[in-house]
């Protein structure tokens, strides 16, 4: 089967990516690897002659399958490619919200282009964080988000820490704090566009009275995102497509 015009790509993430390139010859090689073929074929379907994209951290391939054995599959790289930062650069403050919620949330910065996923414990957490169990959780979600949106530059995530610490991680960057009834995103985002920006949101219950004391002084400034109050995932979403869409 030829591969038609603009047809879709499947993308997957590949961790060892970079040891597969280094096995290639003349820009053929042999994709040996057990589960990745099983996703190839029998989850994807994809057949001989069908494109797909393996991407890590750093750079993104593109293949076209040759010939699908039983224990192989023989490709031929199409392209290659860095894998491009999106600018400028978002770091998310993102406090650790009920399970559904967060990994909602964490999907849609990754899809719609974080740099960073910076988790924060408030005040007002709902619930206990579930440690490194829960944090390779969110990283498969990212990968997922990733592999979906083909933003091979996916945002890193960072264990949880204070809102204090958090606050003063952030020297150079322009800080927001997303609060209703307060001056619209829209005027504070129409000047030095290529700033860092931090992006703040309460948790279910909001920020306490001592944390918004807290940020303002570290000079975060309280932008509106909608003039409705939304759930703390859909303000996530709205926050970073707002940012993203300039």
């Amino acid at each position: 089967m030829n591969k038609e015009h603009n047809a879709h790509i499947f993308a997957i993430y590949f961790k060892e990516l970079k040891a597969l390139l280094e096995s290639s010859s003349n820009g053929q090689l042999s994709l040996k690897d057990k589960d990745l073929i099983n996703r190839i074929t029998k989850v994807l379907r994809l057949q001989e002659g069908e494109h797909f994209i393996l991407f890590n951290r750093e750079q993104n391939v593109e293949f076209v399958i040759d010939k699908i054995e039983k224990k192989s599959l023989e490709s031929s790289i199409i392209s290659r490619q860095l894998n491009q930062t999106v600018e400028p650069f978002v770091k998310f403050l993102l406090p650790i919200l009920k399970k559904e919620a967060l990994e909602t949330a964490l999907y849609s910065l990754v899809e719609i282009g974080a740099n960073e996923i910076q988790l924060i414990a408030t005040e007002k957490v709902a619930r206990k964080w579930g440690d490194e169990k829960e944090l390779e959780r969110l990283e498969r979600i990212a990968i997922a988000a990733a592999e979906q949106s083909k933003n091979f530059a996916y945002p890193k995530i960072l264990a949880p820490i204070s809102l204090q610490q958090a606050c003063e991680s952030l020297k150079d960057y322009k800080k927001i704090f997303f609060e209703p009834e307060s001056e619209s995103l829209l005027k504070v985002l129409t000047h030095d566009k290529d700033q860092k920006l931090a992006l703040l949101i309460g948790p279910e219950g909001d920020l306490s009275d001592s944390e918004k004391s807290l940020v303002q002084g570290q000079g975060f400034i309280f932008c509106k995102l909608t003039p409705t109050i939304l759930r703390a995932c859909q303000a996530v979403a709205v926050a970073i497509g707002v940012v993203r869409s300039l």
